[in-house]
């Protein structure tokens, strides 16, 4: 479970774990991950980071310091997540504050 980091998110949840809600995990198509972000991203202040659920190094990682690249950071991080780690099962990744 730990070496996805949407799985790992849900168990923690799942398992009560205080955290701090800095960050949300991103499922489904390109589409939908985008307007899951861009909801997230509208009660938050930038600069904002996005990660490849799977994989490290930081591979898929992308900072995103303005509204109007999101869309476009997004598709480079699945881009590059698909093409290192070969997750193709699905577009997942999560969206966090970068502070």
């Amino acid at each position: 479970v730990m070496a996805d980091k949407s799985s790992a998110f849900k168990a923690a949840e799942g398992a009560q774990v205080p955290f701090l809600k800095r960050s949300v995990s991103l499922e489904g198509s390109l589409d939908r991950i985008f307007q899951q972000a861009y909801k997230f991203s509208k009660g938050v202040s930038y600069p904002l980071m996005i990660k490849a659920c799977l994989g490290g190094g930081g591979k898929g990682m992308r900072i995103v310091r303005d509204p109007k690249n999101l869309k476009k950071q997004l598709e480079r991080s699945n881009s590059e997540a698909l093409s290192f780690f070969g997750d193709g099962k699905k577009s997942t990744g999560f969206i966090s504050l970068f502070s």
